[in-house]
Formats: structure tokens, sequence, C-alpha cells
């Protein structure tokens, strides 16, 4: 793609998989330039490259007001406030991997829930008895999974069982291990199979299990109905609270 060589250059051996993501996304962004045209590229620190690239294939922003984060959520998100409000000034709410992903907007709109309303406790959160508590919950997976920011690190919240686990330090980890284990992390493999099948997934809509995975479950397409996000969460937490 490039005039090999030039003084200076430099020359070292990286991860295959590196290779094949950095090429794709500078061919991605180089398409339809002529041939001869000079580009810069600018190198950025490694994991906020993992967040630039998630976000190349996010769709555009879901509000279209400037981000802002209260004083009661920044208190939630303590120091990693900042990088979720860095996030959402450069996509304000999105969807990612063919909407397995679903990162929550700052303000609600007639087609989106906000990060105001989704963490507000009478919605769902009280549900839990107290397993949400101190939790900054924004984005989730297509199963309705919740990512969430709990004592300034990233973690995943199982709405079936109201488990925390641990998933990196920062926003910027997270998305790192998204890219890294989409598949897992996001349920994008069945959200692909539901919607080849059945059309796009409508906005505020999860795909639930028919059987709960925790009770065995499968995660086939057959197990899976839609489902209104915050019905969703409601009832799986009075499901908990039977076990």
């Amino acid at each position: 793609m490039f005039q090999e060589g030039g003084k200076g250059a430099s020359v070292r051996h990286i991860n295959s998989s590196d290779n094949r993501g950095a090429g794709a996304c500078i061919r991605g962004q180089c398409r339809g330039l002529p041939d001869g045209t000079r580009v810069k590229i600018d190198v950025v620190d490694y994991l906020m490259g993992r967040l630039r690239k998630l976000l190349s294939s996010a769709t555009s922003s879901l509000c279209e007001h400037q981000p802002a984060i209260s004083g009661q959520l920044r208190a939630l998100a303590g120091s990693l406030a900042d990088e979720l409000l860095t996030m959402l000034r450069e996509r304000n709410g999105f969807y990612a991997l063919e909407s397995a992903l679903h990162v929550f907007p700052s303000r609600s709109s007639q087609q989106e829930i906000g990060l105001e309303d989704w963490n507000e406790n009478t919605l769902w959160r009280n549900e839990y008895k107290g397993l949400a508590e101190g939790c900054l919950f924004f984005a989730e997976d297509v199963f309705g999974g919740q990512f969430c920011i709990k004592d300034e690190r990233v973690y995943t919240f199982d709405p079936e069982t109201g488990a925390l686990d641990y998933l990196a330090d920062d926003i910027e980890g997270w998305a790192k291990a998204i890219i890294s284990d989409y598949e897992a992390l996001t349920g994008y493999p069945l959200a692909h199979q539901w919607q080849e099948r059945n059309g796009q997934l409508p906005a505020k809509k999860r795909l639930l299990p028919k059987i709960p995975f925790v009770a065995g479950g499968e995660f086939v397409l057959d197990n899976l109905y839609l489902s209104d996000v915050i019905d969703g969460m409601r009832f799986r937490a009075s499901h908990y609270t039977e076990l």
C-alpha cells in the first residue's frame, strides 16, 4: 500500500493478528484515495488504539447532544469518569459488532435510554437487593449482560445471578477485552445469526433466553426471544431472587 523505505525507517516483528488488524484499519481509512496521496499516521497509545479500533466499526452517535456526566454518576465512576466521558465525546452512545454491543448515550431520547435513566435505582437496579449498589452501568451485550464501573474498575454484571466479574482496569482496557474476546463477551455469533433470520435488532431490545443460561439453557437461536431491555432486567432480577 505504501512506498517502502525512508530515512530513519524502523522494521520490527509484531504479533500477526495485530499486523492484520492494523492493516485492515489503515486500508479502510485510505479507501478511495488516489495513488500518490501522502498520508500522516499518528501513533497513539496501544490501548487507546484499541478503543479507536472499536469505535471505527461502531454506528454513529445515538445522541446529538454534547455528553455530560452528572455528579452522582461521576461519583460512581470515580477516576474512570473522564475516560468514560472521553469515549462518549468520540461517540455519544453506539452499537457495534452488529448490535451485539450497546453503549448507552449520556441522555435519553425517544429511541434510546441514557446513562442517567438507565442507572436510576427505581428502573431495575433495586430489584437486585443491593447487588447493583456502587455500580455505573454503561454498556450491555446482546443478552442484556451489563458492563459497569465499580470501585474504579470495569466489571461484567450477570443479570441472571447478580454476579460481578472483574474485566479491566479502565475503559481502554475494556475496549481491548471486547476486541480480544468479542464473541464470548458480546454474544456476537448469536446476534449475527438472529439478525440474518429476523432482521436488525430494534433499539431498546435484547435477546433473552427462554430457559435461563444459569438453569442450563443453551446458547442457541431456538432458546432466544426478543425482549424489552427494562422488562428483561426486572424479570431476571425476580428469577435471581428465587434462586
